[in-house]
């Protein structure tokens, strides 16, 4: 009998460990899932192309999205307003704003019409 209750009490501390490290690895996941960008944010490169790049920065102290567009080593800067399925981007000079229909798909591909309604796929970077 006193094998019994030793062996079901090593059963039970081995199912408690499996157990454990199930929370810690899924814990983990969570914490990395987190810690990628979200949305908009962050440098996204034209599919082919890394002359050109979409960068959304995070809203700043001032309640501001801003970014910047490059292309061919020049850089434009601009505010945006992201409205989940679209994007309002109002470069610098500029008197108003563009609108511009977007789609991200596993969090790694923006595809986002262009002026002329063309897709045109960017890859995060």
């Amino acid at each position: 009998m006193k094998d019994f209750i030793t062996k079901n009490k090593i059963a039970v501390i081995c199912c408690c460990a499996v157990i454990a490290l199930i929370i810690v690895i899924a814990l983990i996941a969570t914490i990395v899932a987190n810690n990628q960008p979200k949305g908009l944010v962050g440098r996204w490169e034209a599919e082919g192309y890394s002359s050109f790049a979409y960068i959304f920065e995070k809203e700043n102290s001032n309640h501001e999205f801003k970014g910047s567009y490059e292309a061919y080593g020049g850089k434009r800067n601009f505010v945006y307003e992201d409205k989940g399925d679209s994007v309002s981007i109002k470069y610098d000079g500029d008197t108003a704003a563009g609108t511009y229909k977007y789609r991200i798909e596993d969090n790694k591909k923006l595809i986002i019409s262009d002026s002329f309604g063309s897709e045109v796929t960017y890859i995060r970077k």
